[in-house]
């Protein structure tokens, strides 16, 4: 039985809606439903009603309700029990990422982090691929999750996901996510691209001049919130990966769908030189665990597990 899914359902069974639930996991409602659904199979019973108006627990939920409580109560305190037999993880740990990564991977694995390990004092940055890398090379971070691309043969590197480039544009663009586009299609409309130096604007620069198009954007933004206001005010268009939209894709504020062959590959990084803490150890686990977790679930769409 996967304790996860325990959790889920007490969210659930508190809130007694799955939106409610939702937010509070830091999961979308699809996935959360399905992971519902998972577990009530595994238990070969219903646990919720649906109602018109949120969930209500059966007789069988309310059973499990006091019974998950105390199982997940004792794996906290065995979880705690090792880990102070085996060197807690404590003290300040710096984290450096892009922010298209936030709302899909780091700020989910922060959250969880935090709840397993609070004595972590854990900071979180932001910036180009770039600028992390330089960040972890002059030790203001500890961790940074960046592009392949970048020059990281000073780090200890970890594969962690590739995911598509998508073509993004307002919704009366209606891009069909179930209909990749060629990168030729793209050239052809007004572009808002990130500055330079940004390994996205790399990768989207080689395959516009590969296909014998100028690369000559309308605007450069390097703040994806930014970006996606300009394409909602019908500047243009842009190219981001799919874990940057996800969320404005489930409000529909934007369109979006894959460019064919254009994928970016990510990978944490961190220093040969420090020491292995278990904060850090912990937090490249969560990392890991996080992105599983979110490409199993099929809310990282377009997302596959590094080799």
């Amino acid at each position: 039985m996967d304790l996860r899914q325990l959790r889920y359902f007490l969210h659930v069974a508190h809130t007694r809606s799955l939106t409610a639930a939702s937010s509070k996991a830091w999961i979308t409602q699809s996935a959360l439903s399905r992971q519902i659904k998972l577990l009530e199979e595994h238990l070969g019973v219903e646990l919720f009603e649906r109602q018109a108006r949120g969930v209500r627990l059966t007789e069988a939920g309310i059973v499990l309700v006091g019974r998950a409580s105390a199982l997940l109560h004792a794996a906290d305190e065995l979880k705690g029990a090792v880990g102070a037999a085996a060197n807690e993880a404590t003290g300040p740990l710096r984290i450096g990422a892009p922010p298209s990564l936030r709302p899909m991977l780091i700020a989910p694995a922060a959250a969880q982090y935090h709840r397993s390990f609070p004595k972590v004092h854990l900071s979180l940055h932001e910036g180009t691929s770039k600028a992390m890398r330089d960040a972890l090379g002059a030790g203001e971070i500890d961790i940074a999750v960046v592009s392949s691309l970048e020059a990281l043969e000073p780090f200890e590197v970890l594969p962690l996901a590739s995911e598509a480039l998508c073509w993004v544009g307002p919704p009366e663009a209606r891009l069909d996510p179930r209909r990749p586009v060629n990168i030729r299609r793209v050239g052809t409309q007004p572009l808002i691209l990130t500055g330079y130096p940004n390994s996205l604007r790399l990768i989207v620069d080689r395959a516009l001049s590969a296909s014998g198009l100028d690369v000559s954007p309308v605007m450069e933004a390097d703040m994806v919130a930014m970006m996606l206001d300009l394409i909602r005010r019908g500047v243009g268009y842009t190219v981001l990966p799919y874990s940057a939209v996800n969320d404005q894709l489930l409000s529909r504020y934007i369109t979006a769908t894959p460019i064919r062959g254009l994928r970016i590959e990510w990978v944490i990084a961190r220093s040969r030189e420090r020491p292995r803490t278990p904060a850090i150890l912990q937090a490249v686990e969560t990392l890991l665990g996080m992105t599983a977790e979110k490409i199993a679930s099929s809310e990282w769409q377009t997302a596959v597990r590094a080799p």
